[in-house]
């Protein structure tokens, strides 16, 4: 259903000092500055096998400085008393589905979406977060009940009622104003609700899911911070033992191994942990922040102007890792030797953590994903903060084949976690990193072509099918690995050879 939104639209000029102090719900603060708003309720009804919709559209907004665009409403599956909660409300804006947390832009990237209420539900049942999924759309917990009401079993936020306010500065559509002040672009926002509900988990009952108060506006960005921004990985001090500087960055060495990069007003500092067998799995690092066995011990010395040695040794292994600096990368290469009698195998995780969150990340060349496995293809991590970057590559085989990458809000991890070593023998790791005060992914990725010397000329015409319109002459097929088992040739009806692949 698509209705045409009765509402008021204003623009404030003039905005006031931030209030950072609320003891009653966060969407009745007094800095919140609305400029639309639904003066009438929103009821979706629910189908008897289907989700439900309900869309409206909403002028462009202006952006503001230290401003963060939100949306609040009451929602509630309508019951005349308190009847418990589930995952039923969905929201899109503008074709993006809002997901838990806020994608990456230069308005307030990777905070919480759900600004007033934290990203755990308790209740008297148990813990559970916000979001969850339901009929391919990512959905907010939705009380049942009057809008009045709370539910006693609810525990935390109760001063929040059935009140939800959203961060919206992501996906919204703005007004671009060009260098001669003209309006280059205006485009409408697409706002829809989403019931998943169904009328057929409770037999014979109709229960509709009603949208009420209806607003959306600014909250100062400092605000925003305080409310919604997660809770981060600590960025404890290095304690410097050496340190190596370049025209580009600096790279400082702590008592402990760990290892801090800055480049600009960025800094990212890289710890390393290593398992050990005991009754209860044991780990070692090059981390200050964490506890290791008794026998670990660590030595740091410089050994030129551009490379520092880490020696460890513990009762089961030894380390030695040689940081190298160069022009436009640090190189470092570890080798890990066995010094049991028997084979051992470690679980190793490189961890690199910001002093924020990144406003843009990619994982193995992939965007808005935070944990992925088998990127031997892309073994790299991009991130970016305060106007720098960093890239991380793995460079050896093993390293490159096990590789399993994960994002934590401030944190990145590449771990390799079935690696094993033989008695007495000894095996050697590498990785870089890319430190960039400019650039983007692409930047980072292309020096690493370079590097790689894998830029190469595609002779074309090329296709990605063994279907294709003749006229086009292609010269090279790129055919799977079961090119002869499945794929039917249209010219003999029969499954391809690989002659008819030789005649193509």
């Amino acid at each position: 259903m698509k209705k045409e939104a009765s509402y008021f639209f204003m623009f404030l000029v003039v905005l006031c000092p931030c209030i950072l102090s609320y003891s009653g719900s966060l969407c009745e603060t007094d800095v919140f500055f609305p400029v639309w708003r639904m003066d009438n309720p929103i009821v979706i009804h629910s189908n008897e096998t289907d989700v439900s919709k309900y869309s409206i559209e909403v002028p462009p907004f202006e952006k503001k400085t230290n401003m963060i665009l939100v949306m609040k409403f009451k929602a509630r599956l309508h019951t005349d008393t308190p009847g418990g909660w589930n995952e039923y409300l969905g929201i899109e804006i503008n074709g993006q589905k809002l997901d838990r947390q806020t994608s990456f832009s230069e308005q307030a990237s990777g905070y919480n979406r759900l600004i007033n209420r934290g990203s755990i539900f308790k209740t008297k049942l148990g813990e559970q977060e916000w979001w969850s999924s339901r009929d391919g759309y990512p959905v907010l917990i939705t009380f049942f009940g009057n809008g009045e009401v709370l539910d006693e079993r609810i525990l935390n936020c109760r001063e929040e009622g059935y009140w939800y306010l959203l961060n919206i500065s992501d996906v919204a559509h703005y007004v671009e104003v060009g260098a001669d002040e003209r309006i280059e672009k205006a485009e409408k926002n697409a706002i829809v609700f989403v019931n998943t509900y169904m009328n057929k988990n409770v037999p014979n009952k109709n229960i509709d899911m009603v949208i009420e108060n209806l607003e959306i506006g600014y909250l100062p960005k400092e605000f925003v911070e305080k409310y919604s921004k997660p809770e981060m990985t600590v960025y404890t001090k290095v304690n410097v033992k050496e340190s190596i500087s370049t025209k580009a960055y600096t790279v400082n060495i702590g008592e402990s191994g760990e290892t801090e990069i800055k480049t600009g007003e960025g800094k990212y500092k890289l710890v390393s942990t290593y398992s050990y067998p005991s009754e209860k799995i044991g780990f070692n690092s090059f981390d200050s922040a964490c506890e290791k066995a008794p026998d670990w011990k660590v030595d740091v010395q410089k050994l030129t102007d551009n490379q520092v040695s880490i020696k460890a040794s513990g009762k089961d292994y030894s380390i030695i890792r040689n940081i190298t600096t160069e022009n436009e990368k640090v190189i470092i290469q570890e080798t890990i030797t066995n010094k049991n009698e028997e084979p051992i195998g470690i679980i190793i995780a490189h961890q690199i953590i910001l002093e924020d969150i990144p406003v843009r990340y990619r994982i193995a060349g992939l965007e808005d994903i935070e944990k992925l496995a088998g990127v031997a293809e892309n073994p790299s991590i991009f991130m970016a903060y305060r106007d720098t970057s960093l890239g991380f590559l793995a460079e050896d085989n093993v390293l490159r084949a096990q590789g399993e990458i994960s994002k934590k809000r401030n944190m990145f991890q590449y771990a390799a976690k079935h690696f094993g070593l033989d008695k007495g023998k000894s095996y050697s790791f590498q990785f870089s990193l890319y430190p960039l005060q400019k650039g983007d992914y692409f930047t980072f990725i292309n020096k690493v072509r370079k590097e790689w010397g894998v830029n190469h000329t595609i002779e074309g015409p090329f296709a990605f099918s063994e279907e294709v319109i003749p006229g086009r002459k292609i010269k090279i097929y790129a055919v799977g690995p079961w090119l002869d088992y499945y794929s039917i040739n249209p010219e003999t009806g029969k499954i391809y050879t690989r002659e008819d692949y030789k005649k193509k």
